[in-house]
C-alpha cells in the first residue's frame, strides 16, 4: 500500500481540488479547477466586504468590536493566504506534485510503513478534529438566524452577519438571495481555512516523519563483520549506502526550504489572527457583553479553534525541529568506528549539518515552535487582560 492511498492525505487532497489548488490531468479538470478557485476567490472577496463593512460600522463600540473582530482577522487572514497561495499557484502545484512523486509514490520496508502509519493515524485524528470545529462555526453561523427567529414576521428576520448595505434585505427575494450569498460566502471561508491549517499540519508531520526514516537509515548505513576478508567490500558498500543519506538529507533540506517559502508569511497572519481571537473572544466569554447564548457558544469555538490551530502549526512544526536535530544522533549510534576513513570524514560533515536544526519561521522573523506558541498565548492574554481594565475603568 502507497502512503498515497492514506485516509489523511486523501482528505487534504480532497480539499485542495476544492480550491483548486491541486494538479489536474487533463484539459477538463484544469477548465474544473480554473473555474473553482474563481468562485473561491469571489466568495472569499464578498466575504471581505461584509466584514470589513461590519468592521467599519461598529468602530467605538467596544462590545460589537470585539464580537464581529475574530470572524473579520478569520476573513481577512483567509484572503491573505488564499492570495499567496493564488500568487504563487504553479509553485504550489508543482510542490503538491512533487511531494506525491518523491514521498508519497514509493515503496517503503516495513520499518518504515510503522513510522508512516502512525504519521497518518495523527493526521487523521487531528485533521478530523480541526475541520470538524471549523465546520461547527461555518454551520452555527449559517443556522443562527433560523435558531433565534421569533417566527414569520419580515420585520424579525435576520442575517448570519450584519449588512450596511441600504436595501429592504428583510424583504422577499432580497432577503433569500442575501442569506445565500453569505451561506456560501461562509463555508467557503470555513473550507479554505480547513485547507491552510491541515495542508500544513500534514506536510509538517509527513516530514517529521521522513526524518525519522532517515535515521533508521543512518543507523543501518554501517556494516559489521569479522571477516576481514570482505571488510573492504562491505566498507564501500556502508560508504554508499551513506552517500544516498546525505543526499536524502539534502533533499529533506531543501523541501522545508520550499514549504518555508509557500507558508512563512501565511503563518504570520495566522499568530496575529490567534492574539485577536483569544484577546477579544475571551473577552466576549469571561465578562459577558449581553451576547445570546449562541453569540456566546460562538466566542467559545473561536477561543478553542485559535488555540488548536496555532498549536497543531507550532506543535508540526516542532516536530521538524526535534527530528532534524536526531540527525547527529542516529549517526553517534551506528557503527561507524568499523567504518574506512572516507566513511568517519563524511559523517563528520553530516553531523555539522545536522548542528543546524530544518526551521519554519513565523514571517521569517522566528522560528515556529512550541514557544512560539507559549508566547503567542501569553500575548493574547495580556490584551485581553488590558482590554478588561480598559472596560472596568469606563
Amino acid at each position: 500500500m502507497f502512503v498515497n492511498n492514506y485516509f489523511s492525505i486523501k482528505l487534504i487532497r480532497f480539499f485542495m481540488q476544492l480550491i483548486g489548488m491541486w494538479p489536474s490531468k487533463n484539459k477538463v479538470q484544469i477548465l474544473l479547477s480554473n473555474f473553482i478557485l474563481f468562485y473561491t476567490i469571489f466568495t472569499m472577496v464578498f466575504a471581505t466586504m461584509i466584514e470589513g463593512m461590519d468592521l467599519y460600522y461598529s468602530w467605538g463600540d467596544i462590545k460589537a468590536i470585539t464580537f464581529c473582530a475574530p470572524c473579520a482577522s478569520v476573513v481577512f487572514s483567509t484572503l491573505g493566504q488564499l492570495a499567496t497561495f493564488v500568487y504563487h499557484r504553479n509553485e504550489v502545484l508543482n510542490f503538491n506534485s512533487y511531494t506525491e512523486e518523491t514521498f508519497w509514490k514509493i515503496q517503503y520496508n516495513n520499518r518504515d510503513m510503522i513510522i508512516l502509519k502512525k504519521c497518518n493515524q495523527i493526521c487523521t485524528f487531528s485533521c478530523i478534529g480541526l475541520t470538524t470545529l471549523l465546520q461547527t462555526i461555518a454551520w452555527h453561523y449559517v443556522t443562527m438566524p433560523i435558531i433565534e427567529s421569533e417566527g414569520n414576521n419580515v420585520s424579525e428576520r435576520t442575517l448570519p452577519f450584519n449588512l450596511w448595505f441600504n436595501i429592504p434585505y428583510k424583504e422577499t427575494p432580497f432577503y433569500e438571495i442575501i442569506y445565500f450569498l453569505q451561506s456560501i460566502a461562509t463555508f467557503s471561508t470555513c473550507i479554505c481555512c480547513t485547507t491552510f491549517a491541515n495542508f500544513l499540519f500534514l506536510i509538517n508531520i509527513f516530514t517529521a516523519g521522513q526524518f525519522q526514516i532517515l535515521q533508521n537509515k543512518l543507523q543501518d548505513s554501517c556494516s559489521v563483520t569479522n571477516n576481514s576478508e570482505s571488510k573492504c567490500k562491505l566498507n564501500n558498500n556502508s560508504y554508499e549506502k551513506l552517500k544516498n543519506c546525505i543526499q536524502f538529507h539534502q533533499l529533506l533540506i531543501k523541501y522545508i526550504e520550499r514549504i518555508e517559502n509557500l507558508y512563512s508569511y501565511c503563518v504570520l497572519g495566522q499568530v496575529f489572527t490567534s492574539v485577536m481571537q483569544i484577546c477579544f473572544s475571551g473577552f466576549q466569554i469571561i465578562l459577558g457583553v449581553g451576547n445570546s447564548f449562541n453569540g456566546t457558544m460562538l466566542s467559545v469555538e473561536y477561543f478553542l479553534g485559535s488555540f488548536l490551530q496555532l498549536y497543531f502549526f507550532a506543535w508540526s512544526s516542532h516536530q521538524i525541529i526535534l527530528e532534524s536535530e536526531s540527525i547527529k544522533l542516529a549517526i553517534y549510534k551506528s557503527k561507524w568506528y568499523n567504518e574506512g576513513r572516507h566513511f568517519r570524514q563524511s559523517i563528520n560533515i553530516l553531523m555539522l549539518k545536522s548542528n543546524r536544526p530544518c526551521v519554519l519561521s513565523v514571517g521569517k522573523f522566528t522560528p515556529l515552535s512550541l514557544d512560539t506558541f507559549t508566547a503567542v498565548a501569553k500575548t493574547g492574554l495580556s490584551y485581553f487582560t488590558v482590554l478588561r481594565q480598559m472596560t472596568e475603568e469606563e
